[in-house]
């Protein structure tokens, strides 16, 4: 097993890797470009390698945060990975809004617009971040 195997296998140990991410390691660790080919496709054949598996991983820890689909496309992009593997329903992304506003609504009950900005900083787009506020605070009187 060459050293650029080796180094697939450990990183694939520490948790599921993309592909693009195995590549940049290999990269900084001087690898030539052959040998990182081989061991991407090695990684590929022994199913060490998987961007699927990475995505859905990715997705799942995303949303295990309670994150938007803004934020959760965001780390699939950072990662190499596609992001327009994952989409949500309006429904179910207001329902993680929700989620992730419920532990903080004493917090932001006088100051919705607050709680509005908090979500959009996790992800959440505007309409889906005023519906949940609507729902657990109520928006300010004009």
């Amino acid at each position: 097993m060459s050293d650029a195997n080796e180094v697939v296998l450990r990183l694939q140990a520490q948790g599921d890797h993309s592909e693009e991410e195995v590549r940049s390691q290999l990269e900084r660790r001087g690898f030539s470009r052959m040998e990182i080919e081989a061991a991407l496709h090695w990684g590929r054949d022994h199913a060490a390698l998987s961007d699927g598996r990475a995505s859905e991983s990715t997705v799942h820890q995303e949303l295990q945060k309670r994150r938007g689909s803004l934020r959760i496309q965001a780390k699939l992009e950072q990662r190499g990975l596609d992001p327009a593997s994952f989409s949500s329903s309006s429904k179910d992304e207001l329902e993680r809004a929700k989620g992730a506003l419920l532990p903080r609504v004493f917090r932001y009950k006088d100051t919705p617009l607050k709680a509005a900005a908090f979500l959009a900083r996790q992800g959440f787009e505007e309409d889906i971040a005023m519906a949940a506020v609507e729902a657990l605070i109520g928006l300010p009187e004009e």
